[in-house]
């Protein structure tokens, strides 16, 4: 995913085709944690095609028809191209979308999950994860942090503590 959102547009709307409802589903969760988000938009928009031909060393490009991800804001009714909110905004939706695919992936990998999102906001989102993790059942989470606060939010059971030896070797698990 760029910072435009790009992949995450394209998935949203193979969702939104294959389940209205997991959809509307996903959108009402991720308000939980922005209210200030009325909806998630996937507006058409013009891209361009890439075409792969390993004997050009420069693509040609081509115009195309596609959707980019917006969101409409409450408050105003303004919406917003994806490229103008923040990285855990974005973030946060790509988590909620991968556990809602109809076949979820059995292990979704987190590295630092604080990074891009408000300190404030940490202890929601992973409570949604856990939630969202919970009520399907099929997928597993993996998070590495360096975050004491995010450590912090886990039971110590749910903890395991990668450290390196002085020497440089590999890790130990604790």
């Amino acid at each position: 995913m760029d910072a435009s959102g790009f992949g995450l547009a394209l998935v949203l709307d193979d969702l939104l085709g294959y389940d209205r409802d997991r959809f509307t589903s996903l959108e009402k969760r991720f308000r939980q944690v922005f209210p200030e988000i009325k909806s998630i938009k996937l507006l058409r928009e013009m891209g361009y095609l890439a075409p792969v031909d390993p004997s050009r060393p420069i693509p040609l490009l081509q115009q195309s028809e596609g959707k980019g991800l917006h969101f409409e804001f409450g408050t105003t009714g303004r919406i917003v191209p994806a490229s103008q909110v923040s990285d855990g905004v974005l973030l946060i939706l790509a988590y909620f979308t991968v556990l809602y695919l109809p076949e979820p992936p059995r292990l979704l990998l987190v590295e630092e999950p604080e990074n891009g999102i408000h300190p404030k906001r940490i202890e929601d989102v992973l409570g949604l994860l856990r939630e969202l993790v919970s009520e399907q059942g099929q997928t597993r989470v993996v998070m590495t942090t360096h975050s004491p606060y995010v450590v912090d939010l886990f039971k110590p059971e749910e903890v395991t503590l990668c450290r390196r030896d002085g020497d440089g070797g590999p890790p130990a698990l604790e």
